[in-house]
């Protein structure tokens, strides 16, 4: 019998970033990628629908905060972990991405091999802290 794969669905406000991230998720054993939104009402709308086991999730959202969408989603969907994946690298944006209920935070500059780690890693429980932020 084979495992469930991990079902991952990517939020940011890039189309292009978007595009990628699901991309390099389908080349990865185990890892699925079963949803995409831009925004943070299409976040909540779209995990009530898939029921992922991670959410990637950026920041910086053209409508919304990602800050505010990762609480939202801590709180309706405790058992969906969220993977911050951002451009932001200073401790207020990580502190305050996990007091809002991230279990990970990961910069876009990480490598392919990083993003997995932190997708297997909050998937199976663990505090992800990607890098630099190490």
């Amino acid at each position: 019998m084979t495992e469930r794969p991990i079902r991952v669905v990517v939020v940011d406000d890039h189309p292009v970033f978007r595009l990628g991230m699901s991309a390099l998720l389908d080349t990865l054993d185990g890892i699925e990628c079963v949803g995409e939104a831009a925004d943070a009402a299409g976040a909540g709308t779209l995990v009530d629908r898939v029921r992922p086991d991670v959410v990637l999730m950026d920041l910086h959202l053209g409508q919304g905060s990602g800050i505010e969408a990762t609480r939202a989603l801590s709180r309706e969907h405790p058992e969906v972990r969220v993977l911050v994946v951002t451009m932001l690298n200073d401790d207020a944006s990580l502190v305050a991405a996990v007091r809002a209920g991230a279990r990970g935070y990961v910069l876009k500059g990480a490598s392919a091999a990083d993003v997995e780690r932190g997708i297997r890693g909050v998937a199976g429980g663990d505090l992800v802290l990607g890098g630099p932020l190490a």
